[in-house]
């Protein structure tokens, strides 16, 4: 499969942005390796649907490896999102397998 087959099959749903959308999927499937995982930021102003393309993306995964996240602190994503280890005395988030689409701009501790 071409990149272009691929960018044709997701513009089902999604019509525009060619190259967002294929690096998007491939970041994607990259989290379903050993390692080489990524991160991708969209930045452009408010209002511009930089949320879209990864929410559309992501109903293309299993919705266990899928953590979307609104604005959150720190501790409340620890808190929210992890297990409590009394061996090691805190909160473990296992985010091994995990798309994670934040849906806000987030605190810079958190990322």
């Amino acid at each position: 499969m071409t990149l272009e087959n691929l960018s044709d099959i997701i513009g089902l749903t999604i019509k525009e942005d060619k190259n967002n959308k294929v690096v998007t999927f491939l970041a994607f499937l990259l989290t379903y390796t050993e390692n080489d995982q990524f991160n991708i930021s969209f930045n452009a102003p408010s209002s511009t649907d930089k949320s879209y393309i990864p929410l559309e993306l992501s109903t293309l995964f299993p919705k266990k490896d899928v953590m979307k996240i609104a604005y959150c602190s720190p501790k409340a994503f620890f808190h929210d999102k992890g297990e409590y280890d009394t061996d090691f005395e805190g909160y473990i988030v296992d985010l091994s397998r995990k798309i994670i689409i934040f849906m806000d701009q987030q605190n810079t501790q958190l990322l």
